[in-house]
């Protein structure tokens, strides 16, 4: 199976540190989500800094995949799903 090594760059753009920021991949109609590396790290993003998440894109990835985002600011949990068409 040939792959292509691509990366997801996740902002935080807020005035809070995200805690804990989770990232899974889900496909979108035909095909699979890309792989995501590193599926147990979840990192602290400081405001107005990012985090890349590798992942790797084969064949089989279809043309288009959601991100579903979780992350924690102090005791507030929250969630964001975007669409990606690659």
């Amino acid at each position: 199976m040939r792959t292509t090594r691509e990366r997801l760059e996740v902002t935080n753009r807020g005035a809070v540190t995200a805690e804990g920021v989770g990232i899974e991949l889900q496909a979108v109609g035909d095909g699979e989500p890309p792989h995501l590396h590193s599926v147990d790290i979840k990192p602290d993003i400081i405001p107005q800094s990012h985090c890349d998440f590798p992942v790797l894109m084969s064949l089989s990835t279809g043309g288009a995949f959601k991100v579903a985002l979780t992350w924690r600011e102090g005791e507030e949990q929250h969630a964001e799903t975007q669409t990606l068409i690659g």
